[in-house]
């Protein structure tokens, strides 16, 4: 049979236990007292981020085939052809790599060029979208922002990696390459 000790203790000390503060209970017992419910968040009847059917969502799948048509496995070109056999470093076939020059903003700026627009940096490092259509009239496609592209990479293409310059040479290359530094 157990037997429990009670001790008093103060309400500092409860709330420790709890690993909440004094204010957060406050707030908490305002709540109850007051019969008033928890506020409704923002995420109820909310849509899918990237809808299936939308139009900039499709064009924006368009366009990543089109850039893993362009990612081969971790190893050079130059290796590639002198051998004629592709190795990889990290044996995963799975990942494909782009060429070091084709990271986020170069591949959205080609995005945009692609839907009629041109994007460029700005002084401050923020991208400024334009249109180029001939016709101002003329109905233009959607952009979505660098940030909203560069999530729907990571939601959608997570095995296609931008490879570092460092990176873009096969093992023996690599591994020469940091002995030959470290001496």
């Amino acid at each position: 049979m157990n037997v429990v000790n009670t001790k008093k203790i103060c309400n500092s000390v409860l709330l420790s236990f709890f690993g909440q503060g004094r204010k957060f209970w406050q707030k908490n017992t305002t709540v109850i007292e007051s019969g008033v419910g928890p506020q409704v968040h923002g995420n109820t009847g909310k849509k899918q981020a990237f809808q299936p059917n939308n139009p900039s969502t499709i064009a924006l799948h368009q366009h990543f085939k089109a850039l893993k048509s362009m990612g081969e496995v971790c190893a050079t070109s130059f290796i590639h052809d002198a051998v004629q056999e592709t190795f990889t470093r990290d044996n995963d076939d799975n990942i494909l790599y782009l060429p070091s020059n084709n990271g986020t903003r170069p591949s959205y700026y080609h995005y945009c060029s692609s839907l009629g627009y041109k994007a460029h940096p700005t002084a401050s490092g923020n991208i400024k979208v334009t249109w180029q259509g001939s016709n101002d009239n003329q109905t233009k496609p959607a952009v979505i922002s660098i940030r909203t592209y560069h999530r729907f990479w990571c939601l959608h293409y997570p095995n296609l990696k931008v490879s570092s310059i460092c990176k873009y040479i096969c093992s023996d290359c690599y591994k020469y390459a940091n002995r030959k530094n470290a001496v």
